[in-house]
């Protein structure tokens, strides 16, 4: 298996989505969210083109909820976790 690595930032981004999903919804959805995490985290291990290529900011997005992307790329065999993504709270694309 392909070693992860966190940035400071999808460290951050990961606990903030964490924080407003306490502030929104109850215990089963971050539990959910964790979860649901950790399982796209084993999925882009086994096969990181399993992302979508972002051609505007030049990594890898794979939606890991309804409203969550998570931001990564792969460098010489290691994956990082580059940032998480709550379209709900702040959309990505324009309207």
């Amino acid at each position: 298996m392909r070693k992860v690595y966190w940035t400071k930032l999808a460290i951050s981004d990961f606990e903030k989505n964490i924080e407003f999903l306490k502030l929104r919804w109850n215990d089963k959805v971050i539990f959910d969210f964790i979860e649901k995490t950790e399982c796209v985290i084993e999925i882009i291990c086994d096969n990181p083109e399993s992302g979508r290529w972002d051609q505007d900011i030049h990594c890898n997005k794979i939606l890991v909820t309804k409203h969550i992307y998570l931001f990564y790329e792969m460098v010489n065999n290691k994956i990082y976790l580059l940032c998480f993504w709550n379209n709900f709270q702040k959309p990505y694309w324009p309207l």
